[in-house]
């Protein structure tokens, strides 16, 4: 049975590595995102305590600043005032922009406030230090307008402060709410990952045990005897398409053989029947043979006794007449049933003709065309004779007495097999009785093509039969019109090669 293709063609590594990867890549996928909004999360958290810090800082610079300044004012030293000119230096640049982002609108307001006074307070203490330097007595007044200054500054960078703390704590809550979300959420991604990863697994292992099911189920089918089950083909062509295939072809092989097995065993037992066909002929014939006979011995010593009676009393026509009769008998009782040669069946048809020609008066004439090559070529014996039997009783009636009653006897070699012909020129053979004659049964009750008290027992059915058997083929025996002569003409085929067999067997 020719398979069809399958619809996919891959191994089960290949199956199981495909979907394991996807899982992976998608795991792996879900991993990055919630790595990268992690860390926007630490990012933002941390950028919320970031602007606390950036006002204490702001708020310890401020205070040094001062200090440093108080102390120049009232001190007057180089010290003092170096120290005053580096938190100088550093308050100026942690000094707002004015486009900085802002959390909210009062804060926003209180960063413009502190900017602004932190710019006047930076011009107010360099004034009071330019004063103080160049012995000027209103350096004072601008100390002290700074010194108003600055606790302005404190006082809002305090209230920024705290500003800052309730928006930076409602922020953490956020964060915190949005991290408790993301727990969730990543929760969930590995929940559906693991529901994703065993779906996938279990449609594998569906599509991998759902055919190999089938398959032992089929294959428990078949050792219950049912050969002729239908193997279902597996929708993929891996492992299991495989073992599938190989499984039906070995069905189709055991089917195929118990088939070869079936024929084997049909073909013995109608050799065996033929066997016990042929032994039953034989037999048949010996039997009718021996009934025709009283006893072989005593028959041999009587014509013995005839022939040297004869020959005493100078008959010498008589003495030929039971030399060929004795001569007749013994071939009868050496080659029947046994396998003889092509030459000594033409003795046993010539001691028949001349008992026959004596018999009638020679009437009969036999006209011989022999290649002598293949006169020793095996033949079953009981052959030849009962074919020239037939034609001297069937092929002459009576009322065509005086026509000249001719036999040819021919043996010759065509192509790879010899060939014996024995063709008369009697009133010839209908084509009916030509097929009763080919393929008509033979039993052992069937003794001749009709009961004769003349003929020996074996007719052309049962020459028909045994030569078949004797070279195990059909087309060895024919019968047909005999041309232009008219008769009947019968041919024998005896193949060369199993002719050889035969003729080594006999050796």
């Amino acid at each position: 049975m020719k398979r069809q293709k399958p619809r996919f063609t891959q191994s089960l590594q290949t199956r199981l590595i495909v979907p394991l990867i996807l899982v992976l890549v998608l795991i792996f996928a879900t991993n990055v995102g919630m790595f990268f909004r992690v860390n926007r999360s630490i990012d933002h958290l941390n950028s919320v305590y970031s602007t606390s810090v950036e006002i204490t800082r702001y708020g310890n610079t401020l205070n040094s600043l001062q200090k440093s300044f108080t102390e120049y004012v009232n001190t007057h030293s180089e010290e003092a005032l170096h120290e005053y000119e580096e938190w100088h230096r550093t308050l100026a640049t942690m000094v707002p922009s004015d486009d900085a982002p802002l959390t909210n609108h009062a804060a926003r307001i209180l960063e413009k406030n502190i900017r602004s006074m932190t710019l006047s307070y930076l011009s107010l203490m360099d004034a009071s230090v330019s004063k103080k330097n160049a012995d000027n007595a209103h350096y004072q007044q601008d100390y002290l307008e700074a010194t108003q200054v600055y606790k302005y500054l404190v006082t809002n960078i305090r209230t920024l402060d705290v500003l800052r703390f309730q928006n930076n704590s409602e922020n953490y809550d956020i964060l915190a709410a949005s991290l408790h979300t993301l727990e969730q959420f990543i929760l969930l991604i590995l929940v559906g990952m693991s529901m994703i990863l065993i779906l996938l697994v279990s449609m594998f292992l569906r599509s991998i045990i759902r055919p190999l099911r089938l398959l032992a189920e089929q294959a428990r089918e078949a050792e219950a005897g049912n050969l002729e089950v239908k193997i279902t083909e597996p929708p993929y062509q891996d492992e299991v398409g495989v073992l599938a295939a190989a499984f039906e072809q070995m069905l189709e092989a055991i089917r195929q053989n118990i088939v070869e097995i079936r024929a084997h065993a049909e073909r013995e037992l109608e050799m065996k029947e033929k066997e016990l066909v042929t032994a039953n002929l034989l037999k048949d014939a010996e039997l009718k043979f021996y009934q025709a006979q009283i006893s072989p011995h005593f028959l041999f010593n009587t014509l013995n006794a005839g022939q040297q009676l004869a020959m005493m009393e100078g008959a010498e026509r008589t003495y030929s007449f039971m030399e060929n009769t004795a001569e007749f008998f013994r071939g009868q009782l050496r080659n029947n049933g046994n396998t003889s040669t092509i030459r000594n069946e033409i003795e046993l048809v010539d001691h028949y003709m001349y008992i026959m020609n004596v018999r009638f008066a020679g009437e009969y004439h036999v006209v011989k065309r022999i290649n002598e090559k293949l006169l020793d070529t095996c033949f079953p014996g009981m052959v030849l004779q009962p074919i020239v039997e037939n034609a001297i009783h069937y092929a002459f009636p009576m009322e065509e007495e005086e026509k000249e009653k001719k036999i040819l006897l021919h043996v010759y070699q065509e192509a790879e097999q010899v060939v014996i012909e024995v063709q008369d020129n009697g009133i010839g053979i209908t084509e009916e009785k030509i097929r009763s004659i080919m393929t008509g049964p033979v039993a052992p009750t069937m003794v001749g093509e009709k009961a004769s008290p003349q003929g020996n027992g074996v007719g052309l059915r049962n020459v028909r039969e045994r030569l078949k058997l004797f070279y195990q083929q059909e087309a060895v025996f024919s019968i047909d019109t005999g041309g232009g002569e008219g008769g009947t003409r019968v041919r024998i085929f005896v193949p060369k090669a199993v002719e050889e067999e035969k003729e080594a067997e006999h050796v």
